[in-house]
């Protein structure tokens, strides 16, 4: 997995207002900005807001749970960002609403005339103390965000991995293995709208390319389809990337892998 501090030199950093700030990651691909917040719990919640249209002001308004409605300000921060440099035009006048399967979809009101649409894809993800985004032109992404630390126990492997994607776990250098493969299906599982805790046993991890930072996923189906999530570590948090991949005839297992 590939690993990046704040301020170097990787990493492209953009204030979007005084102590806002969004950090670019890098990534290979065209018409994808990956975009990286660190809230600080000392910030004013009103420097938020030139930042929220009407509609999402007060959705903001109904998230009644301080620590819920942080990450969420954290989460359009992110995205907002993230969309105003892959399509111009500032922060705020980008908007987030949820589609009919609750998934955050990407408008910019008033830009066209006649029925808006969706513009390209977006995907969020937020934990403690941060959130990450990213927004592609041409098609679907999904992001998970950790932090690095968090532990995963062996109850816990033994639930939520088959025994190969436990020796796929192994195959990590360095700590973090099982935690990087939760990532990658997270994210995965975004990219094809899908959520994984519904989808357990049908998102698995298939094969480790360390050379590349790469984990390749696979969707059992019906019908079978992949991915490829980037695994990066920024400080103290661990990121996917997901992107769809072809995957050649036949490879992708279609029964369900049982947990050993």
């Amino acid at each position: 997995m590939r690993r990046y501090n704040q301020g170097g030199e990787e990493i492209r950093t953009i204030e979007v207002a005084p102590s806002l700030s969004i950090a670019l990651l890098p990534v290979e691909r065209a018409d994808i900005v990956p975009a990286f917040f660190r809230d600080d719990p000392e910030r004013d919640e009103n420097a938020f807001q030139p930042f929220l249209t009407r509609a999402e002001a007060s959705e903001g308004r109904g998230k009644t749970a301080p620590a819920a409605y942080r990450a969420w300000l954290s989460g359009r921060m992110a995205a907002k960002a993230a969309a105003a440099l892959l399509w111009g035009g500032p922060p705020g006048d980008q908007e987030i609403r949820k589609n009919s399967e609750g998934r955050p979809d990407l408008y910019r009101p008033g830009l066209t005339a006649g029925p808006e649409r969706p513009r390209g894809w977006l995907s969020i993800s937020h934990t403690r103390g941060a959130a990450a985004a990213v927004v592609s032109r041409r098609e679907p992404v999904g992001v998970d965000l950790e932090r690095a630390d968090r532990p995963v126990k062996a109850s816990m492997a033994r639930w939520a991995f088959t025994g190969p994607e436990r020796r796929l776990a192994e195959e990590f250098s360095d700590a973090g293995g099982y935690l990087a493969l939760w990532c990658a299906r997270e994210a995965a599982a975004k990219c094809w709208g899908r959520a994984l805790l519904n989808h357990l046993d049908s998102v698995r991890a298939a094969r480790v390319d360390r050379e590349r930072g790469l984990v390749v996923v696979d969707w059992l189906g019906p019908p079978t389809a992949r991915a490829e999530a980037e695994i990066m570590v920024y400080d103290e948090f661990m990121l996917a990337l997901a992107f769809p991949a072809e995957a050649p005839a036949g490879k992708i297992r279609a029964e369900i892998w049982p947990h050993e």
